[in-house]
């Protein structure tokens, strides 16, 4: 039983720990309005401004990870490996919400191109191939309780450790092909926009857990414990992995309307992410069903009482909970499914740069995203931000944020975008706060990216 539970902890609080607090990269429309990477979060803004034809992004990779309550203090304290007290698995346990959530993600784009005909409707096209990794863990704080502090203090109750729980975690290539022209309108009063992706998706790694149940009763004298479990954990094996490998395909499409009225106002709204990834390959789906009782177990903390393990590498292979292996032919992982509001408004006389783009020196922005299907890596809660911006000279814009979400309540971040005609370098974060405050920590989030026009 430890190590059936042990094996959820360690699966759903490590498989948010991916290689690198934002569930969407706002700073992208901040910093780098009508850029290639700013086209997978509104694909109408694709647009080149001034005389440039042409686009190439070199490098630009985003990633976050994030929670909604275990700062790293505390988790680090609970990760060292050594006993911890009583006094601070109070601490730690206070400190935590009543559903604890993880969540992380990371773009890399290898590749990207745009095209933009010199005509009245600024037709552009593009072409990006983006690595991505999303991940999901979730469960309530009863699990981290009862491993924390056993069952002595749930004597006579009957308590439900995976209430709330889910997991999910996916590697996925999408290719996309974009386009974006206006639909009707004028520059001067109102003009709208359309943008399509449309996404060939390769899937090299996944991971989901479907309704599990883990009910545990204890004797009120301590007399025995029931387990009464169900769960399905599908995956696709480790052996053999890599960036060329796909273990499934799929497709998706994001589209999106912008509506720019008197050249200062400008409004988009976008379905992104819409579709689904089939993994069928090397997939193993790992069965667990039915009911144990374990007689005279009163114990302090799960993690370190070994009346819970098999000593021995027979007695650890049949422990009671654990799963049957069953070779699966497949399953499928949706995507992120989202509607992206966003919008900013121009401040200022409008002027023209060097390069014959128009810009105002003062920006507001105000953005946020509504998960419409479960998929790892996003919450169901809205997130929010909003911004401002300085344009100096129409070349170099900075600018401060402050952004909410489902996994954190409040971020302060910070960006810059530098344009100078031919090249074009982006930096960003949405969460400084763990900057100034290390004992705030609860993740952290990055942008970069970098590309050149002519």
């Amino acid at each position: 039983m430890k190590r059936f539970l042990s094996f959820w902890l360690f699966t759903c609080v490590g498989s948010s720990l991916l290689p690198v607090y934002a569930q969407d990269a706002y700073s992208l429309l901040y910093s780098q309005p009508g850029s290639l990477r700013a086209s997978t979060l509104a694909p109408a803004s694709l647009k080149f401004a001034g005389d440039r034809q042409w686009q190439l992004g070199t490098l630009s990779l985003n990633g976050w990870l994030a929670n909604n309550g275990a700062h790293a203090p505390l988790a680090a304290r609970f990760f060292s490996g050594q006993h911890i007290t009583e006094q601070q698995k109070d601490e730690l346990l206070a400190d935590l919400p009543t559903v604890i959530r993880l969540g992380a993600g990371a773009n890399v784009m290898s590749l990207g191109a745009g095209f933009q005909l010199q005509n009245p409707a600024h037709l552009a096209f593009s072409f990006m191939a983006t690595d991505r990794v999303l991940a999901t863990a979730q469960f309530h704080k009863n699990f981290l309780d009862f491993m924390l502090r056993g069952n002595r203090h749930l004597a006579g109750q009957r308590v439900d450790l995976a209430q709330d729980m889910r997991m999910g975690g996916i590697w996925m290539r999408e290719y996309a092909l974009g386009a974006a022209t206006d639909l009707f309108g004028d520059s001067e009063h109102f003009r709208l926009r359309l943008g399509v992706r449309a996404k060939l998706l390769a899937g090299y790694f996944a991971v989901q857990v479907e309704d599990p149940r883990l009910e545990i009763y204890t004797h009120p004298d301590g007399e025995y414990i029931d387990a009464n479990y169900d769960y399905s954990l599908y995956k696709t094996r480790g052996e053999g992995m890599g960036p060329f490998k796909p273990r499934g395909t799929g497709f998706g499409m994001d589209i999106g309307l912008q509506a720019d009225i008197h050249q200062r106002l400008q409004v988009g709204l976008s379905l992104v992410d819409i579709g689904k990834v089939n993994i069928n390959k090397e997939v193993d789906l790992y069965r667990g069903k039915g009911n144990e009782r374990y007689e005279q177990l009163i114990v302090g903390a799960l993690f370190w009482d070994d009346r819970f393990a098999g000593s021995s590498e027979e007695e650890q292979r049949s422990y009671p909970l654990a799963p049957d292996t069953l070779l699966l032919q497949s399953f499928q992982m949706a995507l992120p499914t989202r509607l992206v509001l966003n919008t900013q408004l121009g401040l200022g006389e409008a002027q023209e740069n060097a390069f014959g783009a128009a810009y105002h020196p003062h920006m507001l922005f105000l953005s946020g995203t509504l998960l419409l299907v479960d998929a790892p890596g996003y919450h169901r809660a809205p997130a929010l931000s909003a911004a401002y911006a300085y344009h100096l000279k129409g070349i170099l814009r900075i600018g401060a944020s402050l952004s909410h979400s489902g996994y954190s309540p409040i971020g302060a971040g910070a960006f810059a975008g530098l344009d100078t005609g031919f090249f074009q370098l982006g930096l960003a974060s949405e969460n400084i706060i763990p900057l100034l405050r290390k004992d705030e920590l609860a993740g952290g989030d990055f942008m970069l990216n970098l590309s050149f026009s002519f």
